[in-house]
């Protein structure tokens, strides 16, 4: 299947057009285009509509150059309006709406939330719980997207985030640049991470699994395509899991050229290595983790102050305690302002990081782990004396991601 490169978008709608209203009996009505204009001349000949969200009366307006939509009779600065919204969007909204209502009877369009006064593109209520769909065109800021979230979890809602095709920026055949919102669309299940988007003129998915944070922006991540008629929203809702080993090879290239453009990017970084002689990075550092996506400073740059100013500063075979671990790099973190994405702190983003680095650690031999202590190390040999290859460091990376969803599952 074709690559979804980019996806010209139609002209945008002007503010305040609406595509539900609820009559008089309180029955919920959408504008669907199966329906002749004569019907929608009769009705609202018959009917008086009403906004969701303001409860004022809207009309129906049926022209011939713009998409049949409710507006309200004078400009109004309701919350609930669309605003801004294309035709596109639309189009991939109805279809969305489709597809889980052929699979979920209790899925409306622009379902209004009063509590929150939020209005999802659609809702869906599952047998256990509801799901929020947000089919993502545009850019919003990172804000509105955090507090989004935040207000359908605290109504026990689940916000799932399809974005545009034309949002995919691929840069590699394993690697995507996002936006510091999209970060916030990444939907995670079984402690993986997915994104999700969807294309409604080829009505075409796109999946990416396994998405991890290199540096910056930068992800690395299995890129699928599926048509939505050999889909389910099962699927969706519960993707099967994908061991990461299937990314291995771009991971070995990433690393390769990663560790040069490090250097050139953060000299800082060449004193710590020269002290140790070593005239490269060592094949300890630079290792992205599931808990990076929510640090913005490249793993190199952490990965080398946690080797050289933390573990490097035991002597061989001296255990140590993770808390004694924590608390050291948490507060290197805070001297030299190591970003942390909107609203993550170090006191909760600190401590897994450092469970995650410590696993993969003993994983490389570099560290073990006391039987009868489990949050108590040693380390066993130097950071420049590297027993295993790059290739065979990359798969022993892989193999602890998967003993980590296995475990967590």
């Amino acid at each position: 299947m074709k690559t979804i490169t980019r996806m010209s978008f139609i002209k945008k709608e002007r503010r305040g057009s609406l595509y539900t209203a609820k009559n008089q009996k309180g029955v919920l009505v959408h504008i669907h285009d199966s329906h002749s204009r004569q019907y929608w001349v009769k009705k609202r000949l018959e009917e008086a509509f009403f906004c969701q969200s303001c409860k004022q009366e809207v009309v129906l307006r049926l022209g011939a150059k713009r998409r049949w939509h409710f507006a309200h009779r004078t400009l109004s600065t309701c919350k609930g309006s669309s605003t801004n919204e294309s035709l596109l969007h639309q189009k991939g909204k109805e279809i969305l709406h489709a597809f889980f209502l052929h699979t979920f009877p209790k899925t409306s369009m622009e379902h209004y939330l009063p509590q929150t006064k939020q209005r999802p593109d659609i809702h869906v209520q599952t047998a256990k719980k509801g799901i929020a769909i947000e089919y993502q065109c545009s850019t919003i800021s990172t804000e509105d997207m955090i507090t989004r979230n935040n207000a359908y979890r605290s109504l026990n809602i689940v916000p799932l985030w399809i974005l545009g095709a034309q949002r995919l920026k691929r840069k590699h055949a394993a690697q995507f640049r996002l936006q510091e919102f999209e970060f916030y669309a990444i939907y995670l299940y079984n402690h993986s991470r997915y994104l999700y988007y969807f294309d409604p003129i080829q009505k075409v998915f796109c999946f990416l699994s396994n998405v991890f944070s290199l540096h910056g922006n930068l992800i690395l991540a299995n890129c699928d395509f599926i048509r939505i008629n050999q889909l389910t929203p099962q699927r969706l809702f519960s993707p099967p899991w994908r061991p990461a080993t299937s990314l291995n090879s771009e991971y070995v290239r990433y690393r390769q050229k990663a560790a040069t453009q490090m250097m050139l990017s953060y000299p800082f970084l060449l004193p710590y290595y020269q002290q140790m002689r070593l005239d490269r990075i060592p094949s300890l550092i630079g290792w992205t983790l599931p808990a990076q996506v929510y640090v913005a400073a490249p793993p190199h740059v952490w990965q080398t102050f946690f080797i050289f100013d933390l573990l490097e500063h035991f002597p061989l075979q001296k255990p140590f305690s993770f808390t004694t671990i924590n608390q050291r790099l948490t507060t290197l973190g805070k001297h030299f302002q190591w970003g942390l994405r909107a609203q993550c702190s170090y006191k909760r983003v600190v401590p897994t990081l450092v469970v995650q680095y410590l696993e993969l650690l003993i994983s490389f031999r570099y560290l073990e782990k006391l039987p009868d202590s489990p949050l108590v190390c040693k380390r066993v040999y130097s950071a420049k004396e590297t027993p295993d290859s790059e290739t065979i460091l990359v798969q022993k990376w892989s193999e602890q991601n998967k003993k980590r969803e296995m475990y967590l599952s």
